[in-house]
């Protein structure tokens, strides 16, 4: 990553800008309604809670630094890092935990965990995939409805 360096170097430290209000005001509520949307999404185990969340932990992230960096000022400095400690990294965190715990709700109601695909199975498929039951569910671990599963069909090349 040269260009890193490069820019380093090359761009200057300080730089006016005539919509610096603009730029701040439009990136904080982007936050907002992305924080919204996290918070829609996990209230309605949505499949978008996961990249929601993600994109609002980078956000969280990216405003603290440069809360941080462009702070001008003693008490301003201060101020953007208990902001930065306190609320915007934890709030990150959360998000990023959120995303997750989504991720892997996903992967197990899709039944990524299982390690075999079902239908590759000699018989075709459980009992409880054929009851519609989801064979992770309690219903299909009684003794009543446990169903043998034999181990997938390995095929030569």
């Amino acid at each position: 990553m040269p260009w890193v360096v490069l820019l380093v170097d090359l761009l200057p430290s300080t730089h006016r800008s005539a919509h610096w209000d603009v730029a701040w005001g439009g990136f904080d509520l982007a936050l907002a309604l992305l924080l919204v949307s996290v918070g829609v999404a996990a209230w309605r185990r949505s499949a978008w809670l996961e990249g929601a969340a993600t994109a609002a932990a980078t956000l969280l992230l990216v405003d603290g630094w440069f809360d941080v960096l462009t702070s001008s000022g003693n008490a301003e400095l201060a101020l953007a890092l208990v902001m930065a400690l306190f609320v915007e990294v934890p709030m990150a965190l959360l998000c990023l935990y959120l995303a997750r715990s989504a991720e892997r709700r996903l992967a197990y109601a899709s039944g990524a965990n299982r390690g075999f695909d079902e239908s590759r199975t000699q018989d075709g498929a459980s009992r409880a995939a054929a009851s519609n039951v989801a064979p992770w569910s309690a219903r299909a671990r009684t003794s009543s409805s446990r169903a043998t599963v034999k181990a997938p069909v390995r095929r030569s090349a």
